[in-house]
Parts: structure tokens; C-alpha cells; sequence
């Protein structure tokens, strides 16, 4: 017996996810089922994410620095 099963993955989407999705197929076909979003930019910004990033160095870096102090 191999090591993969052949039943499908179970999905974890609700019984509304599952209409909704129904109604867009009817009415579009299978390009409703794309993301609204697709093609379009991110809120997210190179400078946002930077900020961030720089923001979690500078909180590990504290906690570095207590952790040595306290020892």
C-alpha cells in the first residue's frame, strides 16, 4: 500500500464560502473564481516592510542587551 492516501484533503470552508463561490461561478464561469485582487499592488510597501523589519531588530536587540544585563 502506498504512502499517500487517495481521499481528497478535507477543506475548512464554511457552508457561506461555499454559496458564495457557487453564486460567482453561475455568473461568471470559472474567471469568477479568480481573486478580485489579482493583478493589483499590495498595501504593502518595500518601505512598510523595511520599517518593520527594522522595527523587530531593534526589539530583538533590547531584549539581547536586558537578557545580558539581568545575567
Amino acid at each position: 500500500m502506498s504512502s499517500t492516501s487517495s481521499r481528497p484533503t478535507e477543506s475548512r470552508i464554511m457552508v457561506r464560502q461555499v454559496e458564495r463561490l457557487v453564486l460567482r461561478y453561475r455568473a461568471a464561469g470559472v474567471a469568477g473564481l479568480v481573486s478580485g485582487r489579482r493583478g493589483r499592488p499590495s498595501h504593502l510597501t518595500l518601505q512598510d516592510l523595511l520599517v518593520k523589519g527594522l522595527a523587530k531588530e531593534r526589539s530583538r536587540d533590547k531584549k539581547n542587551s536586558l537578557s545580558s544585563t539581568i545575567v
